[in-house]
């Protein structure tokens, strides 16, 4: 694989897995995602790595990254988990009052 050039993602992930695009589809399809954004960052041990950040929907249950891992592990397969996930709190509507 050819680096990217500066200010591009690459298409496909470092672990010749899946598109990054196959993965954040992946991710949005989970019962507490709202929306999810994989990029590749990198790190000095592995060189790059797959991170996500995930936007959590109003009112879902409870999750960990941990559990957004192991969901996407079992869609995806290994080479689909980005090796860290970060959580973003859902932001409250304009109205600052949750729907019911």
């Amino acid at each position: 694989m050819t680096p990217p050039t500066a200010g591009t993602l690459p298409a496909r992930n470092e672990r010749d897995g899946p598109p990054i695009v196959a993965i954040e589809a992946a991710l949005r399809r989970h019962p507490a995602v709202f929306d999810a954004t994989v990029a590749s960052a990198s790190n000095p041990y592995w060189g790059k790595i797959l991170t996500a950040r995930v936007g959590l929907k109003p009112l879902a249950s409870p999750v960990t990254p941990g559990d957004i891992a192991a969901w996407l592990a079992a869609e995806l397969g290994p080479a689909g988990t980005p090796r860290r996930i970060y959580l973003d709190a859902p932001s409250p509507p304009a109205t600052g009052v949750l729907p019911a």
